[in-house]
């Protein structure tokens, strides 16, 4: 019973073990897709900015 209860408990720690490392990939790769995204809205942003100064050019 004792071995049983042993082998149930390293089987669990294994798949904390295995769980703690998919969860560390799955934020590494949230992290890096939310800095391309802030990225992108930088760019967007940046894009914005300059029609708008190009349009009070052509207005002036």
């Amino acid at each position: 019973m004792i071995f049983r209860d042993t082998s149930r408990i390293t089987e669990l720690e294994e798949d904390l073990r295995r769980t703690a490392a998919d969860n560390a990939a799955m934020r590494a790769r949230l992290e890096g897709d939310l800095n391309d995204l802030i990225e992108k809205l930088k760019k967007a942003e940046d894009d914005i900015e300059r029609l708008k100064q190009r349009r009070r050019c052509v207005i002036l």
